[in-house]
């Protein structure tokens, strides 16, 4: 439920969410709403660069913000099966690594001038790199998971890969890798920035190394295969320079996919947050909260492998080819139909 300003009818920012009773973190209440820029314009504007547009047009295209008014199409990337979701021979969840996965370049923008520190992509990773200690422990005890001292998280300083041989770890650069086990704490994360970063001046490049990478000297990750992300529960899918071409193979893998995500696609109306996949806002306040409960023992892990499930199920049936060339086939058919002159009586017989 999302409260209404009595004033003006609609929520203010502070009411988009509601207040949790565990440690005064935040759920969404409704996905719409919080990423609409009306409601939330000057952080929007600040830090993810989307103003609203002076003038209407007619544009077409694979995503957009709320508030814009792109007409919508699917996305070639997705028809093309540039991202293969290996639907046969997937690991079943019990085999799984209860982690969190992620690895990416730094496609927000261009950086300069410290705006990368902005980017919802290098917070994140910022943000599992600093609560790597405090967060993987501290959870592990309060939930029963794991005793406070124990250290079965992933170590954050590099790649590894665990295709070739899954109970075999391979360290990035001589950097030790802890394996990763089923059932290791909710917390545990396997999250990296990958290759050299590109998209930024001298000055922001350097210190995206030195954050993320330890100095400019050091040799950055390299790309793992894609492949890679079916090995592990709980994916992590955030925007990038556009919309994210990765959720519909998530969605199809049998894992649990968390979305922080302003743009929005033709299948916003096919896809429901918190029966398909994870609704996080783009602040990311609470991923830790979601990813304690649903990477716990007991009734967490129950709900995340139903949620898994019931999303990997509905994709099979929803977000099919046949269904992309037919949404785009009525796409163009009702645009047609609209800039005809005859329009009131085109295509009927009375």
């Amino acid at each position: 439920m999302v409260l209404a300003s009595p004033k003006q009818g609609r929520p203010t920012p502070a009411e988009l969410i509601v207040h949790a009773k565990v440690d005064s973190d935040t759920w969404i209440a409704s996905a719409k709403r919080s990423t609409s820029l009306r409601t939330a314009i000057s952080e929007y504007r600040k830090r993810y660069g989307m103003p609203p547009p002076p003038n209407f047009d007619n544009v077409f295209g694979q995503g957009r913000v709320h508030n814009f008014a792109d007409i919508l199409y699917p996305s070639p990337w997705n028809y093309g099966d540039k991202v293969a979701s290996e639907e046969e021979g997937g690991l079943p969840w019990e085999e799984k690594f209860n982690s969190v996965y992620w690895r990416g370049t730094l496609s927000d923008g261009f950086a300069a001038h410290g705006a990368w520190q902005t980017f919802v992509r290098a917070r994140f990773a910022h943000m599992v790199a600093n609560a790597r200690t405090s967060v993987s422990r501290s959870l592990g005890s309060l939930l029963g998971l794991a005793p406070a001292g124990d250290t079965t998280t992933h170590s954050l300083d590099g790649s590894h890969s665990v295709l070739s041989g899954r109970m075999a770890v391979h360290a990035a650069g001589g950097r030790p890798a802890q394996r990763l086990i089923p059932e290791a704490s909710p917390a545990a994360a396997n999250v990296s920035f990958v290759d050299n970063f590109k998209g930024c001046d001298r000055r922001d490049c350097r210190a995206l190394e030195a954050t993320f990478y330890g100095s400019a000297a050091t040799e950055p990750p390299p790309a793992l295969d894609f492949r890679e992300h079916w090995l592990h529960r709980h994916f992590v899918d955030l925007d990038g320079a556009g919309f994210s071409g990765r959720f519909p193979p998530f969605l199809r893998s049998g894992s649990l996919p968390y979305r922080a995500a302003l743009f929005r696609t033709w299948r916003e109306e096919r896809v429901h947050a918190w029966r398909h996949f994870v609704l996080l806002d783009v602040r990311l306040h609470e991923l830790w909260n979601a990813v304690g409960y649903l990477g716990a023992k007991g009734q967490g892990q129950a709900d995340a492998r139903e949620m898994a499930r019931a999303g990997q199920d509905w994709a099979a049936s929803t977000l099919r080819k046949d269904d992309m060339r037919v949404y785009m086939f009525r796409l163009l058919l009702e645009w047609g139909r609209v800039q005809d002159d005859n329009r009131e009586s085109l295509g009927f017989e009375v």
